[in-house]
């Protein structure tokens, strides 16, 4: 865990419970695609347990996603270049 930020100035009205996840793969050291945040306005909604394997797992089909998703437009750009 590391240390949280914000600017909001009514944060402890709205948020309640936060949960934040790296759109990264497991175990790399890369930079991150994005964030995958989560918030509710009610206290206990996340399970911090389930919540790091669920949420961490979908942030990193995410992050499979989006490269799949980049390679495919990349080459879809190449291809048209040829065209020209």
């Amino acid at each position: 865990m590391g240390i949280f930020f914000t600017s909001s100035d009514n944060y402890p009205e709205y948020y309640k419970s936060l949960a934040v996840f790296s759109i990264a793969p497991p175990d790399k050291d890369v930079i991150p695609e994005g964030l995958l945040i989560l918030d509710t306005k009610k206290t206990g909604k996340f399970s911090e347990t389930e919540c790091a394997q669920l949420f961490g797992y979908i942030a990193h089909l995410l992050y499979e996603l989006l490269t799949e998703y980049n390679k495919y437009e990349s080459k879809k750009k190449q291809k048209r270049l040829q065209e020209i």
